[in-house]
């Protein structure tokens, strides 16, 4: 039965979407050849793609990059100092084929929706200049600049590369007989150059869960709170070292006080400079651990000294045809290497044909290190309230989905 219902919602959606498919396919046939102005296909996710219609004529827009004479791909990534930079590559097909060209602006944490979209309008009209000059269209274009010599005068960040944020969220929900609250809140402040990246932040959560029933209130809490400072050190394109620190308690992992500190190496096979379209980092750390424990633990521990060797290797690539991200991760206690964590995640997205999409993200993990689980057993009600940490040997994650668009 099962079987039969997978394979109705396949045939269904081949006709729904094969005929929309077609029809966009003609469409976007039509505009892109109805005048001399060459097609375009911008490929940024988030953007404001209706702003970029109404602002841009020098360019038809279509909906496919096959079909595109440029391709525009956009992508983006965090600054340190809480900022994003993009990077717009201009990729040139039929006529324009092997005329490419690359252009940056970045845009600080306090910049605007709507600066955001006027400032990547005028980055793209400009990447477009340099095909349009080989155009007949050329006779429409004229070029101006407006800065004068006087107004070369060096920038001057006058809180010295610090941005400082604060984020709080909270939410209540419940009926006659059970209400929860959550609250959770975090401040940050961060400091970039070119040599070094300083991150500050400290965060608190707090849960509650209450029941009413004959016997009286039934009142399970749960509570955290933390702060970590970290440093890293550029030594050059490829390779950085860094240290961290941190101090935080939780109920749920029945730690009255942990604090710990770490020194690491990173090493990355891309520059910098590519970052935003691909990264392979290799990352190996010490860190060491102090732990007070709220109850005494499965290994009769009320507190500890802890020694971790951490390793990670990340993968991210940025592409025309979708994106990867994924992770593989391994760490173990020196004093005893039987107690291990390994893990691997990661996220795909391909595009599939023109606005139809697959979303796929995943994680698994093998759990052996769970050293600070209490010694005593806990309530049913806090196993399914998962208000408590609770024993197992692994743990996963899948999600996935299809998305199309069309008009």
């Amino acid at each position: 039965m099962r079987i039969a219902l997978i394979g109705c919602f396949v045939l269904l959606l081949a006709l729904f979407v094969g005929p929309i498919t077609a029809f966009c396919n003609d469409q976007s046939t039509v505009d892109s050849t109805a005048s001399n102005l060459p097609g375009i296909y911008i490929d940024c996710s988030g953007c404001d793609h209706d702003y970029f219609r109404q602002e841009i004529l020098m360019a038809d827009f279509v909906r496919d990059r096959k079909q595109a004479d440029i391709h525009i791909f956009v992508t983006r990534q965090y600054t340190g100092s809480g900022g994003r930079e993009y990077k717009l590559e201009f990729i040139g097909r039929n006529e324009f084929a092997g005329l490419n060209d690359t252009l940056q602006t970045t845009f600080t944490d306090s910049d605007t929706d709507d600066k955001i979209r006027q400032d990547l309008t005028a980055v793209i009209r400009m990447g477009l200049v340099r095909f349009l000059a080989r155009t007949p269209e050329a006779v429409n274009l004229s070029v101006s600049f407006n800065r004068s010599k006087d107004e070369a005068a060096e920038v001057v960040d006058r809180w010295n590369y610090w941005v400082f944020s604060a984020d709080l969220n909270g939410w209540l929900r419940g009926q006659k007989t059970y209400h929860n609250i959550n609250l959770y809140g975090n401040m940050s402040a961060k400091r970039t150059t070119e040599d070094l990246k300083l991150n500050i932040r400290v965060w608190g959560d707090y849960s509650e869960d209450r029941y009413e029933n004959d016997d009286g209130d039934d009142l399970f809490i749960s509570r955290g709170r933390g702060a970590n400072a970290s440093s890293y050190f550029s030594i050059n394109d490829h390779w950085s070292w860094g240290v961290y620190g941190s101090v935080w308690t939780s109920t749920y992992s029945n730690k009255k006080s942990h604090g710990s500190g770490a020194l690491g190496l990173e090493y990355n096979i891309y520059p910098y400079a590519e970052s935003s379209r691909r990264q392979l980092t290799f990352q190996t750390y010490l860190q060491r651990h102090y732990v007070d424990y709220d109850e005494e633990t499965i290994y009769n521990k009320h507190n500890e000294w802890l020694t971790q060797h951490n390793n990670e290797i990340e993968l991210e690539l940025v592409q025309p045809w979708g994106s990867i991200e994924t992770s593989l991760w391994g760490n173990y206690y020196l004093h005893d290497p039987k107690l291990f964590g390994l893990g691997l995640w990661g996220g795909v997205e391909v595009r599939l044909v023109e606005g139809l999409s697959m979303r796929y993200n995943g994680n698994i993990s093998r759990v052996r290190n769970q050293i600070s689980l209490p010694k005593g057993s806990i309530s049913d009600a806090e196993a399914l309230l998962r208000v408590r940490e609770q024993a197992t040997s692994y743990r996963y994650g899948l999600s996935f989905g299809l998305s199309y668009s069309f008009g």
